[in-house]
């Protein structure tokens, strides 16, 4: 973004589409009509499942685990409509970088910082949650209060850093997914110009720290247990286990989506795999209300009542619909009109 606002120059350079002749690759080869649809679909059903979990969870903002929660779901709900309705059309139309250059840059843009926030915000979670269950005390002392908006300012800015100053992930019809290189199917990036370093850590990082969080708590957490003799575990409530279990469940989403891209970036790929990497980053932000009304009590009840009470206004106004609509039917008699 830096390159683009304030480096015209460089940015002219690196990304424009002047010997490009998009017709190059034919229209057919740079959509993906099945897949296109079933994306577009699956973000409009995550969408009205998530807006409720989302209510929900603001209701419990007080909790650090909720604040946490939140931050990540304003994240995946800024994100999913770029990966789901805007990769889909994108898709459905044939478009690749050069179709609209500065749209799909500023897209990759903000795809490429969310993605950034929202990893971040799902490690800041894990350790949070193992933490919770370790020491509380702990928990309370690192997350408490204002603190957990400490995590989040530099979450935000880490995200900013990747907004700014790091080379971005650009739409393709041509594979149904982003790559850094903008003219990936047309001209290939032999130098590595395009390559990004940054982003390459940082998937590593994800895939390596996840198990390791998880793998680290429980190790600690069987010590601990069998240094007092099992009355550590019967002091887990059944929140707290669904709790971590969510968390987990997401958390693994990450981690697998990561590792394939890592994956990708070193081996020679397939399309099928392309497509298998790209569902699973779409799913990282679109599954996470699946898993909140599946397994968190909470926000499920919270979600039924809010359905209930649609239900019931709706019934109520259908009710004076109709009470109305027969009033109006009924005509008063004139029972003392005159003769002459």
């Amino acid at each position: 973004m830096n390159m683009f606002l304030f480096r015209r120059d460089q940015f002219n350079l690196l990304y424009n589409c002047t010997n490009i002749h998009i017709e190059d690759v034919p229209f057919e080869n740079r959509r993906h009509v099945t897949e296109a649809i079933i994306t577009i679909c699956l973000c409009a059903f995550y969408y009205i499942l998530y807006i409720p979990c989302m209510l929900s969870i603001w209701k419990h903002r007080e909790n650090a685990c909720y604040k946490l929660l939140l931050y990540i779901s304003i994240t995946d709900l800024a994100i999913l409509w770029l990966l789901g309705f805007v990769h889909g059309i994108l898709s459905l139309i044939g478009a690749v970088y050069c179709s609209y250059p500065t749209f799909i840059y500023l897209a990759g843009v903000a795809v490429t910082a969310i993605w950034a926030a929202e990893s971040v915000a799902e490690i800041t979670l894990s350790i949070n949650r193992c933490i919770s269950i370790l020491s509380p005390h702990t928990e309370k002392a690192l997350f408490g209060g204002w603190k957990v908006y400490i995590w989040l300012f530099f979450t935000s800015c880490y995200a900013m850093y990747w907004a700014f100053c790091i080379k971005p992930v650009l739409f393709t019809g041509l594979h149904f997914s982003w790559f850094f290189n903008p003219y990936v199917g047309y001209i290939e990036d032999i130098n590595g110009t395009y390559e990004n370093f940054t982003h390459t850590v940082h998937d590593i990082g994800m895939a390596i720290a996840i198990p390791s969080i998880y793998g680290i708590f429980f190790i600690a957490f069987t010590i601990k247990t069998r240094a007092l003799g099992g009355s550590q575990e019967k002091g887990i409530s059944s929140k707290q286990k669904m709790m971590f279990l969510q968390i987990f469940v997401i958390s693994s989403l990450n981690m697998v989506a990561c590792s394939i891209y890592v994956y990708m970036g070193y081996v020679s790929i397939n399309e099928g795999l392309i497509h298998v990497g790209e569902f699973c980053w779409f799913h990282i932000h679109g599954f996470p209300p699946v898993i909140y009304l599946t397994l968190n009590k909470t926000i499920r009840d919270d979600c039924k009542r809010m359905l209930k009470g649609l239900l019931e206004h709706g019934l109520a106004k259908k009710q004076l619909k109709i009470f109305f609509s027969d009033t109006s039917r009924v005509r008063p008699s004139n029972n003392n009109s005159s003769t002459l």
